[in-house]
């Protein structure tokens, strides 16, 4: 048994509600924000949360997301064309890194699920994401196109990565670790899927 596109799409965590913190009446910004002007720092005015679901559901497609260091336990449904940046976009998962921006599936489901077109995840390390259905770190629906999965540490998944691209999709420098847990479908690789089209792998390590 393997995951299948017949298991239903993973809901956001019961937390994945969008807050902000205030504290003597100053709004402080939650760890994931809009970048609107794609400076890849917080300024007045971005729409901040604590959730990352709760960032993608308020983003309009093309949108950056910017996710601070720390840890998510949710299964964050990726359903519009967004640009996800973790604290360690841009470096290899095999290179010196920063403190992580960590989503774990908590053994209950994907952490990540790729539902939509043109979407790029980039600088997390994506973990426990087994059982639920889907089985795996990243799970992506059949057909989506123009995904990006980069510079991740993938780890302590059944599947690191369930690939079902339709076309022109890319997994690069990602590193991957120990993606073997028992779950319905009992993965045992690091990347799989029944069918791909156009998908490139690039310089990971496994």
């Amino acid at each position: 048994a393997k995951a299948t596109d017949s298991a239903p799409l993973p809901n956001s965590s019961p937390w994945s509600t969008a807050t902000k913190v205030t504290i003597n009446n100053t709004p402080t910004p939650g760890p994931v924000f809009i970048d609107a002007n794609t400076n890849g720092t917080y300024d007045s005015g971005e729409q901040s949360f604590a959730t990352i679901q709760a960032g993608i559901d308020a983003a309009t497609s093309g949108q950056t997301i910017v996710v601070g260091a720390g840890t998510y336990a949710e299964h964050v449904n990726v359903n519009k064309s967004v640009i996800l940046k973790g604290a360690n976009k841009g470096v290899a998962g095999n290179a010196t890194r920063s403190a992580e921006s960590i989503v774990n599936g908590s053994d209950t489901d994907a952490a990540f699920a790729i539902t939509a077109n043109s979407v790029t995840i980039d600088g997390f390390t994506i973990e426990n994401g087994s059982n639920g259905g889907h089985d795996a770190g990243i799970w992506s629906q059949t057909g989506t196109q123009n995904s990006s999965i980069l510079n991740n540490i993938i780890t302590q998944n059944s599947f690191g990565i369930w690939a079902q691209c339709g076309g022109n999709c890319l997994i690069q420098a990602n590193l991957f670790n120990g993606n073997n847990k028992p779950g319905t479908g009992a993965g045992t690789d690091s990347i799989s899927a029944d069918s791909t089209t156009g998908l490139t792998v690039n310089n990971n390590e496994f």
